[in-house]
């Protein structure tokens, strides 16, 4: 799950009043990710596990002991501002829940409908932007999941089970975890196993030791990188900016659209400022809008089930394989996937000259 742990770092590390980065993992082994987004989430500054006690937006209620007429009661979302608010696996939410999810996603404000029995019978609203990252987690094999066979067959996209296209297009980042090699995957999950087996035959004290870094540096290290102020560079807004426009417009299919929203171009900016954060770098260069978009059309191809860029989804990375992940080989594949970039851009956009760097 290297990947989802990147982008999990990337939200933390992003101010949620200026670049939103909100991920949906959609996999099998939901007690592993819900498990990952726990500890995560300790290293927000603010955070808050929605329920379904607690409404989302909040709820206005009457003040039967002072002289104020009503009380608003925050809901999940207002309580986690300037954090995480992390709402947990979506399979058991009911449709309407879903529905005011996507409609707060999706607009970046939270309202407060005030009944016509509180506000003197005329109608009225509240509204809050948006300021948290959320995060959540989907298992479209869950029984409690009415499947609506959203998969295409053909060209071997990821099953979404019940939740539509527009409500997974709201989240920023959807992280499909079940897309990469079998043998893979069942590598990654022993691992993990051994791991959480021998962490809990070990002493606390010791599980601390063994840590290469310790939870106090790691959480010096995010504040930090929260603190660093980022710009865009030319090079690298032209390159974000050529991708979207070109992959809006080859994978637009007619009447119906194009299956990249229009949020992507937000998400693309989002993600390049969270590389340029993790690496502590006042400016957003041309390598992180490259691993941006590297990152977004890997999730676009396990999504749909093709790529325009001929990138194969591997959420998974196994640590025999972390060289190619991390290491020369994979500054290698980013060289030959810049210049692909590159040739793909030119064919879609016409203000998009094709140069290489000698």
């Amino acid at each position: 799950m290297i990947k989802l742990r990147l982008l999990l770092l990337m939200s933390l590390v992003l101010c949620p009043q200026k670049n939103s980065l909100h991920i949906l993992a959609i996999g099998r082994e939901t007690r592993l990710i819900h498990s990952l987004m726990e500890y995560a989430q300790q290293f927000s500054p603010r955070t808050f596990q929605a329920s379904t006690t607690v409404p989302l937006t909040g709820k206005v209620v009457f003040d039967k002991h002072t002289w104020a007429p009503y009380f608003l009661h925050c809901g999940s979302l207002l309580l986690s501002s300037g954090g995480v608010c992390f709402v947990g696996d979506l399979c058991n939410w009911k449709k309407t829940r879903k529905d005011q999810l996507q409609a707060i996603l999706t607009s970046n404000k939270i309202i407060f409908d005030f009944a016509t029995k509180v506000s003197a019978g005329l109608s009225q609203q509240l509204c809050f932007t948006l300021e948290c990252q959320v995060w959540g987690l989907y298992d479209p094999t869950n029984k409690s999941v009415k499947t609506s066979s959203s998969k295409d067959h053909i060209l071997g996209g990821s099953d979404t089970g019940d939740l539509t296209k527009s409500f997974t297009d709201a989240f920023s980042y959807a992280c499909f975890l079940d897309s990469g090699d079998s043998t893979t995957e069942q590598e990654i999950f022993t691992q993990v196993t051994c791991h959480i087996l021998s962490s809990w035959c070990k002493q606390e004290n010791d599980a601390d030791a063994s840590l290469s870094v310790s939870k106090e540096d790691f959480e010096h290290f995010l504040a930090i990188s929260r603190q660093v102020e980022v710009r865009m560079s030319s090079e690298a807004e032209s390159l974000i900016q050529s991708y979207y426009t070109a992959s809006r417009t080859a994978r637009s299919s007619g009447l119906c659209g194009s299956d990249v929203p229009p949020s992507a171009l937000f998400t693309l900016t989002s993600l390049s400022v969270g590389f340029a954060k993790l690496k502590l770098q006042p400016f957003v260069s041309k390598c992180d809008a490259l691993m941006a978009v590297f990152l977004y059309e890997e999730s676009l191809a396990a999504r749909f089930g093709v790529s325009m860029l001929n990138i194969y989804p591997q959420p998974h990375v196994p640590n025999s394989s972390i060289d190619d992940f991390l290491g020369i080989e994979n500054d290698t594949v980013m060289q030959h996937f810049h210049e692909q970039l590159l040739r793909f851009c030119s064919c879609f956009t016409d203000n998009y000259s094709l140069h290489r760097e000698e």
